[in-house]
């Protein structure tokens, strides 16, 4: 009998210990789970972190960008960066009466940097209103009288400017203005 119980003994520690080599690599299992998404949480919390800091910088950043724009030339409208800081990811849309035209650029350096729109329709009414402005100084000299009998024409336009960046902290920013009585280019 003492044989018997030394086998059914022997049984008994061999289940409970296969139950415990079991048990043992179930938990090792969990472990390496739990490892996992420990370990994915503090990724996404030191990313949490990193837009934190960043929206910090961003509202308490102060960046010195302004924009004028002016006739370049015929038809070519610019748009000058006369801030000390870069402007990142610009946008323009600028409006001459109805002519629309939109540019973009990677980057509008501080302190100078330009953007040039080019504007077609724009142009042909220069041309236009010069040739009238031309006809009239003519027509004037012409009178025998020795003075003008009549006013030069006179053409106004309105203009739109549009901008839009990302300073270099990443912070957006954005500017309109609408110039009423506005040339559309060099002076006669």
């Amino acid at each position: 009998m003492g044989d018997f119980l030394t086998v059914v003994g022997i049984l008994i520690a061999l289940i409970v210990g296969g139950i415990g080599i079991l048990q043992s690599h179930k938990a090792n299992q969990a472990a390496g789970r739990a490892l996992n998404a420990a370990s994915e949480a503090s990724k996404t919390g030191e990313e949490a972190l990193g837009i934190a800091k960043r929206t910090e910088i961003r509202s308490t950043e102060i960046s010195n960008i302004h924009w004028e724009g002016h006739w370049a030339a015929i038809g070519v409208y610019c748009i000058v960066n006369k801030g000390d800081d870069d402007a990142h990811n610009v946008r323009a849309v600028v409006t001459v009466d109805d002519e629309e035209v939109r540019g973009s650029l990677p980057l509008v350096p501080g302190k100078g940097g330009k953007m040039l729109l080019s504007f077609p329709q724009a142009s042909k009414t220069w041309v236009l209103e010069r040739r009238e402005y031309r006809q009239w100084k003519r027509d004037s000299e012409d009178n025998s009288m020795g003075f003008a009998l009549a006013m030069p024409p006179q053409s106004y336009h309105s203009i739109r400017e549009r901008m839009d960046w990302v300073t270099d902290g990443g912070a957006p920013g954005s500017y309109e203005e609408l110039l009423r009585l506005a040339d559309i280019g060099p002076e006669f």
